[in-house]
């Protein structure tokens, strides 16, 4: 057996993966068809079983590939992960219980330091199509040098064993064999570690690889499927506590321009308004580094807000943007944690509360709806909507390009409405618009961008080439207007005067031109956000546009090329700058970051932008902040 310290070397270099490649994370999936397996068993159709050896020199066609980097070579899977993105072949057997899985494997090379590469087996996780592994489910990995380890993901299971290792370039054998909660694990035919756990009863099966180049080979694997399901949901009463009739704020709308970029007016009156303010965020209580924990409970704090609040208006303040849908963490927050039945209703008593402060205090808030909402109930949403889904969508594309997710959203959008309407529906008037997206991106990285022929079919009913540069971007800014536009309806019918926004940077940030077809020719960033003029369309059910502006390679200018200004003000569309900042490293002290800041607003205003907020009030990220008090003498002259 490992000593405490050696494992303890094992589980922070795992943390260390997971922490490290947040963003550049890529899974990569091969789905499993019964009836693309070899040696299946006839007696026994109640059980999923097969063998593949790869020895026609192919992929099966019931295994899809998520990235160029699994091929067949030789008769034998091969996952070459240079730039350490993690490698994960789902088996599309869906949710199984009971299971044995073994496979032959090597690493040829390997791309990191020592005892920081692995490959092996990712199990019962609840949707390895479309989240990270460290979502949830169980991670057993082996080490090349003669490790293997066994993780339970957000949990504190980390367990480890030696095995002698076969000579190098010698395949070992890994196995894994779980009956209920419990899991056996076998390196060469020999048991290594053995151990009882009961947080994830099924879910789906993966290999995976990171940091090497590894070979699978002779995978097996014998599963039982899902047959009834024991529930640990948690039914909660979402019925406000609170309820209250506050002295509405007057309700802002907007005008299209005239050959130029809208703006908003007050709907009684037509006298215009400016929106101009700050972005608002905390950490979680438990961690700071966890982001957008705003409204989390325990960490929420009303006397706190309204100070905050105070003093924004204070400098002239009238707007402040925030996280609704932020992160949430130990089910602290909106979603009430993965087993959740209903969004959690003290996290929504805390907007509420939010949101009468800033009535009191005459600010508009601009809630964003941001992470996907993934507890039991949205999940069971997604789920239904995927099967009959492209499978070749795979990870953050299927949140914008299949019904599934477009399905879960629009009923968290529903639900997270009509409590704000049961709570009081006067607090509406407060939202000066719903922000669908803080950034919303599609990934080159993943299906069906990553992929360089055949064809794919999206949520909107078409079918694109993806061998073709303009049908991949015609996919793009289809499905980023289709996906807007079913959200925006479901807005528009719960609260019927409010308005609705979209987040976004532009191409600019990395020097790319609006039409790029979703190819990242300098591997700079995988991310690519819509292009603005997207939503410009007559087809389009957007209000007003939120493009964020930061000095990008160190310019202090509007970007038009980019942001594609004179479609927009052909539209008339309204536009804000729903972000703009200024980089620490930019300026040699506070003072003259405050003043590239009001440099940097002026422009934004200059270009015909309706509106501009800072980011961000406090949160430190390496931008000079709103609290600052060089900062907030230099804004408040501004305004």
């Amino acid at each position: 057996m490992l000593t405490k310290k050696t494992l303890t070397n094992y589980s922070r270099t795992f943390m260390h993966f997971r922490t490290g490649i947040t963003k550049l994370f890529i899974v990569l999936v091969l789905l499993f068809s019964l009836s693309a397996c070899k040696n299946i068993p006839q007696d026994d159709v109640t059980d999923f079983s097969g063998y593949w050896d790869f020895s026609d020199g192919k992929i099966p066609d019931a295994w899809i590939p998520k990235a160029a980097t699994w091929k067949v070579v030789n008769g034998e899977l091969v996952n070459d992960d240079k730039i350490s993105h993690a490698g994960m072949i789902v088996s599309d057997i869906g949710a199984v219980s009971d299971f044995d899985i073994e496979a032959d494997i090597k690493i040829n090379k390997e791309y990191l330091n020592a005892k920081t590469t692995w490959a092996g087996f990712h199990l019962r996780s609840d949707m390895p199509l479309y989240e990270p592994l460290w979502a949830n489910g169980y991670l057993v990995i082996l080490y090349p040098h003669g490790a293997v380890t066994a993780l339970c993901m957000n949990a504190e299971m980390k367990l480890g064993s030696l095995f002698p290792p076969s000579p190098k370039g010698e395949f070992n054998k890994l196995r894994v064999k779980m009956t209920g909660p419990l899991m056996e694990i076998f390196v060469n035919d020999k048991k290594v570690l053995e151990h009882r756990d009961e947080k994830y009863a099924t879910g789906g099966i993966s290999l995976v690889n990171y940091g090497n180049e590894a070979v699978f080979d002779n995978v097996r694997l014998k599963a039982e499927p899902v047959t009834s399901l024991s529930s640990n949901k948690k039914i909660r009463n979402t019925e406000p506590k609170v309820k209250s009739q506050i002295k509405p704020l007057r309700k802002i709308t907007v005008k299209r321009g005239n050959g130029k970029s809208g703006y908003f007016v007050y709907k009684e009156t037509g006298e215009k308004f400016v929106p101009d303010g700050y972005n608002h965020t905390i950490g979680d209580a438990d961690n700071y580094k966890i982001p957008h924990a705003t409204f989390n409970v325990g960490t929420y704090n009303s006397k706190r807000i309204d100070k905050v609040l105070a003093e924004m208006k204070g400098l002239g303040a009238n707007t402040v943007r925030v996280w609704l849908w932020g992160t949430d963490h130990n089910g602290k927050g909106i979603w009430g944690g993965t087993d959740s039945e209903t969004l959690n209703r003290e996290y929504m008593e805390n907007f509420c509360d939010f949101l009468r402060l800033a009535s009191k205090h005459g600010i508009y808030v601009i809630p964003i709806l941001d992470l996907a909402p993934l507890n039991a109930k949205y999940k069971s949403i997604i789920k239904e909507g995927l099967k009959s889904s492209d499978k070749k969508i795979t990870d953050h594309n299927a949140d914008i390009l299949t019904q599934g997710f477009i399905n879960a959203r629009k009923q968290a959008i529903r639900d997270t409405i009509n409590f704000i309407k049961e709570a009081d529906p006067n607090l509406l008037n407060t939202i000066l618009g719903w922000s669908l997206g803080n950034e919303v991106f599609v990934v080159s990285e993943n299906c069906p961008f990553n992929l360089t022929n055949g064809f794919v079919k999206v949520a909107n009913g078409k079918t694109y080439d993806m061998s073709d540069f303009n049908s991949r971007q015609k996919c793009a800014d289809e499905s980023f207007l289709y996906w807007a536009n079913q959200l925006a309806d479901v807005i528009h019918k719960e609260d019927p005067s409010g308005l609705v926004t979209i987040g976004m940077w532009t191409s600019d940030a990395h020097g790319r031109p609006p039409v790029n077809g979703i190819i990242d020719k300098k591997g700079i960033d995988s991310r690519f956000p819509p292009r603005p003029s997207v939503f410009a369309s007559r087809d389009s059910l957007i209000d007003f546009l939120d493009i964020h502006v930061y000095p990008w390679q160190n310019k202090f200018l509007i970007n038009s090329e980019a942001h594609e200004s004179d479609e927009i003000n052909k539209s008339g569309l309204p536009v804000i700058v729903g972000e703009y900042g200024v980089f620490t490293y930019q300026a040699k002290n506070a003072l003259e970051g405050a003043a590239k800041i009001i440099e940097l607003r002026k422009k934004c205003y200059d270009a015909g932008y309706a509106g501009a907020l800072l980011w961000v009030w406090n949160y430190t990220n390496g931008l000079y902040n709103g609290e600052m008090e060089e900062v907030k003498e230099a804004l408040s002259k501004a305004r």
